[in-house]
Order: structure tokens, then C-alpha cells, then sequence
């Protein structure tokens, strides 16, 4: 089992501040995740971060789990019924800001042995994690023209998906994640990536779509 040494401690422990920060406060608890469950999250890398070589721990269940009655196809439903894409209703339901990820891709995978995990519902979150120009700026001039070039793209997915007027991305209080650290390559079968624009082919893959 993976983390099968973890209590509700090590949520502490095991998880950053800024990482506890994204569990709404009282909802997260430790459970238990069976070998064979489907996971997905949208992404605009790859699942293992090519700096630290970890797998990313952030997923959302595929199919019903636990508190979350209608899993990834009630998402799918809302997307279509709004006449988004699915980055555009993950941004909202799942608070992600703008410039932590663009949600280009579509990830799946299928849990190889079980796992433990901290399961809660979603922290609100300002739209932008820092001032665009700061967030950007690495080369630590806000008027580059990779910075200036950044910031027009982070402008026009604020646009995208309907935050102009707003402050927060609020989350959605029947919307669950996981958080899945110490996760391997060998721990999963990864599904091709798929991109979060094209929502026939997420269809078909969450069985939407026959």
C-alpha cells in the first residue's frame, strides 16, 4: 500500500502550509484509496515533475467516492451544459488560479495498489496566486518580453473563463480532491493525455460518449 504508514498527522507532516492551504479548513480527511480506482486531474505538464522527478499528488476520482455522489461525469455534464470546456469548469469548481496551471491536458490514470490519501473538499482561492507582473517576472524584470508575454496569456484566460469580474476562483462545496503523495511511475497506468479543449475525446474516455 502506498502511505501505508500515514495517520492523520502526517497531514501536517507530509504537507507543505501552501498545500494544506488548498483543503477548505474541517473538511480533509485520511482514506483509503482502492487499487483499480480511476483518477483524473487536468494538468499542462506532464505527471512527474521533470525538477524533482516527483508524480504530481493532486487527482480527482473518475467515478463516485466517498462523499462525491457523481464523480468526473457530473463535471463533464456541468461543462457541456454551460457550453464550456473542461478547463474552463475545473478552474472553477476545483479553485485553481490562474498562473499555478493553464489545464491544457486531460489526465487519467488507474491506481495499480491501493493508496492512502487526505480527501477534502476545495479552499477558495484568489485568481491570481501574486500580482501577474511578480508571479512572472523571473528574470526579475516585469517589463521582459517573456514576462509582458506570459501576462497577456494569463489575461486572456482570465477572459476565457469568465474571472474578469472576479476575485476568487470559489471552488464548489460537492466538488472533491485527493491528495496522493509518494506516488511512483509503477504505481499507475497512465491513459494518454488528451487536450482539455477536445470534449468528445474526454467523453469517450470518461464512457460519456459510446
Amino acid at each position: 500500500m502506498i502511505n501505508a504508514t500515514f495517520t492523520n498527522g502526517s497531514f501536517f507532516t507530509e504537507l507543505s502550509p501552501d498545500e494544506r492551504a488548498g483543503f477548505k479548513p474541517g473538511s480533509w480527511r485520511l482514506v483509503t484509496v482502492p487499487a483499480g480506482t480511476k483518477l483524473f486531474k487536468l494538468n499542462d505538464k506532464g505527471l512527474v515533475n521533470p525538477f524533482n522527478g516527483k508524480v504530481t499528488p493532486w487527482w480527482s476520482p473518475i467515478e463516485p467516492f466517498l462523499d462525491d455522489k457523481k464523480g468526473a461525469l457530473a463535471t463533464y455534464q456541468d461543462a457541456i451544459d454551460q457550453n464550456m470546456d473542461m478547463s474552463q469548469i475545473v478552474r472553477h469548481l476545483s479553485s485553481v488560479c490562474i498562473d499555478w496551471n493553464e489545464l491544457t491536458e486531460f489526465q487519467q490514470i488507474r491506481l495499480n495498489e491501493p493508496a492512502k490519501a487526505f480527501w477534502g473538499t476545495f479552499n477558495p482561492m484568489p485568481k491570481f496566486s501574486n500580482a501577474p507582473w511578480k508571479v512572472f517576472a523571473r528574470d526579475g524584470n516585469p517589463d521582459s518580453k517573456a514576462t509582458l508575454a506570459k501576462v497577456k496569456k494569463m489575461n486572456s484566460i482570465e477572459k476565457k473563463d469568465g474571472l474578469r469580474e472576479k476575485a476568487k476562483v470559489e471552488g464548489h462545496r460537492d466538488s472533491w480532491q485527493l491528495y496522493i503523495p509518494n506516488l511512483k511511475p509503477e504505481n499507475y497506468t497512465e491513459s494518454p493525455m488528451i487536450p482539455s479543449y477536445n470534449m468528445a475525446s474526454i467523453g469517450i474516455a470518461l464512457g460519456y460518449i459510446k
